[in-house]
């Protein structure tokens, strides 16, 4: 990456991320593995932005909008498929109204996981259900309407593949609302979720999309053809900063994802949490947080 940005003037994040993606775009095409480049250029285009807030003296999400959110709702992450009760509790000690249940794991073991969050938080809790693509068409047709029943309110990545028609069917012949789109490379990669009805919820993930251009390009075609924008996020502290404020600068978003898990590198971001459901979105200049680098040094002796 270096090479191709130091000494030049691309003008702007997106300006620089378009000079990046030109050139290193044909060699993830060639490998078959355009994951590695998307990410890549994801860490450098979200420190351009970083950059260019700071110079700007104002917030991300001040820089994108006139009128950013302070705060957002948050829900959290990371229950299941083991000691459901015990993250649920640990949710419910944090105040978050909202969590996700991990399913996949065959039918009765989904549906006794999401009983049993449901049996800790209580009905005030809205509950969704993420199954990474683990099932078939007709196990999802399956399983689907006993989450229903349950009080599950969207259920993500619900099938292997994640093809746009099957989503379509699945949401038309079981009327829940789906999500997805944390593997999705690209703005482009977005456009057949954007045109079927079956996706309701897009969920850019801006370490993996391309970084904050490109997912502003997601986030604005969503805001057209009326979908919200959950971004997925699971991450450390930069990758988490950078998604409270781009999530702050637009209406589409009413979920931010949390990883309710320990994670040492995320501690600067963890602050931001309230202790009733939400997150502040910082006004400091750029993404809001500094690391500081003698925090980061026990883990990198451990690499």
């Amino acid at each position: 990456m270096a090479p191709l940005l130091v000494g030049t003037r691309p003008g702007s994040p997106e300006a620089a991320h378009r000079a990046l993606m030109a050139k290193l775009g044909p060699l993830g095409r060639q490998w078959g593995a355009p994951g590695p480049i998307h990410q890549a250029v994801s860490a450098v285009d979200i420190a351009l932005w970083d950059l260019a807030a700071r110079h700007a003296g104002r917030s991300l999400a001040s820089l994108l909008t006139d009128h950013p959110r302070a705060e957002l709702p948050v829900y959290g992450s990371s229950l299941g498929p083991e000691g459901v009760a015990e993250t649920a509790e640990h949710c419910a000690a944090l105040g978050l109204t909202a969590v996700k249940v991990k399913v996949g794991f065959g039918r009765d073991r989904d549906l006794a996981n999401v009983r049993t969050a449901r049996r800790v938080l209580g009905d005030a809790t809205q509950i969704f259900a993420d199954a990474n693509q683990a099932w078939t068409l007709p196990e999802a047709l399956d399983t689907v309407p006993a989450l229903a029943d349950l009080g599950v309110a969207w259920v993500e990545e619900p099938l292997a593949g994640d093809r746009p028609a099957e989503l379509d069917e699945l949401a038309a012949r079981t009327g829940m609302p789906l999500a997805t789109g944390e593997n999705l490379y690209g703005a482009a990669a977005f456009t057949p979720y954007l045109a079927g009805d079956g996706v309701a919820i897009l969920q850019p993930d801006l370490t993996k999309v391309g970084g904050i251009s490109e997912y502003l390009t997601v986030l604005r075609a969503a805001e057209v053809a009326g979908k919200t924008v959950n971004p997925h996020l699971y991450n450390g502290a930069i990758a988490t900063a950078a998604t409270v404020q781009v999530a702050a600068s637009s209406p589409a978003t009413s979920l931010v994802e949390w990883d309710v898990r320990s994670n040492p590198l995320r501690r600067a971001a963890d602050a931001f949490l309230t202790d009733h459901g939400t997150v502040v979105v910082p006004n400091r200049p750029g993404l809001g947080i500094d690391l500081d680098p003698d925090q980061l040094d026990p883990y990198e002796e451990q690499l």
